[in-house]
């Protein structure tokens, strides 16, 4: 009898550059290290598009995309599924984050910012998902 392994969990990453240095690859490193398999997206309407095909257990999003903002991504993923959605970006603004979380996101982080700090609300998130508590707030 051939033992399955568990699914690993999956997140899709949608995040522009940052100071001309892609955040993604370092980003992907250290969740591949941490067993996550990610799912890259370039523009907002990839993420919706790899959203819909791969099924993420998590959503990593950036407000600033290409061709369809991250709120408006976040605002199509809230039509269909609950997913926790963490918003990561370098919109510092208080009118922002209200419409993130009037949109239903799930936690915000602006940039820069700690990939220990990430990883624990990534948890955190996680946690309250697998418990069946989808509203973190």
């Amino acid at each position: 009898m051939m033992k399955t392994r568990p699914k690993r969990k999956a997140f899709l990453i949608t995040v522009c550059r940052i100071s001309g240095r892609d955040w993604r690859n370092r980003d992907t490193r250290w969740k591949r290290s941490a067993g996550h398999d990610t799912i890259p997206a370039y523009d907002g309407a990839e993420a919706i598009r790899r959203f819909q095909e791969e099924k993420p257990d998590l959503v990593v999003l950036d407000i600033m995309l290409p061709k369809m903002t991250g709120l408006a991504v976040l605002h199509e993923i809230r039509r269909t599924n609950s997913v926790p959605v963490l918003m990561l970006t370098a919109i510092e603004d208080e009118y922002t984050q209200v419409q993130s979380f009037d949109e239903q996101a799930d936690d915000y982080i602006t940039k820069p910012f700690s990939m220990v700090l990430l990883g624990k609300r990534i948890t955190a998130l996680r946690t309250k998902r697998d418990a069946g508590n989808h509203d973190v707030w």
